[in-house]
């Protein structure tokens, strides 16, 4: 071989050699991405879940809630008193903020699950 035929190979093999080391680099930059939204991820679904749990806590408590001041409301009705109007009306506001707060949880919800959603 003379030496025109080795220095286009040496060429070849040098371009070759820059273009494994780029790519290398952007697979690493690319893992590490992964791995950074699929921690992003595990804490949206954590978040999810926490949310999750507490609208369900929530609805639980504001259903209870609702069928207390319904025996309530049926069994002081005929008595027709004035603080006890104004217990049930409390118990209303009550009951509506509870129904307002599990409303804002849903939305949360929501939001954590659309958060979630676009970071995959």
């Amino acid at each position: 071989m003379d030496r025109s035929d080795i220095t286009p190979a040496q060429e070849v093999t040098t371009m070759l050699r820059d273009r494994l080391t780029t790519l290398s680099s952007d697979l690493i930059e690319a893992r590490s991405r992964i791995s950074d939204l699929e921690a992003i991820l595990a804490q949206d679904r954590q978040a999810i879940k926490d949310l999750s749990t507490e609208l369900a806590a929530s609805r639980t408590c504001t259903a209870s809630r609702m069928r207390f001041l319904e025996l309530e409301l049926n069994t002081n009705i005929d008595e027709g008193s004035r603080s006890l109007s104004q217990e049930i009306k409390t118990m209303a506001k009550e009951l509506r903020d509870a129904t307002s707060n599990s409303v804002e949880l849903e939305v949360e919800l929501a939001n954590a699950q659309e958060r979630c959603v676009k970071n995959l």
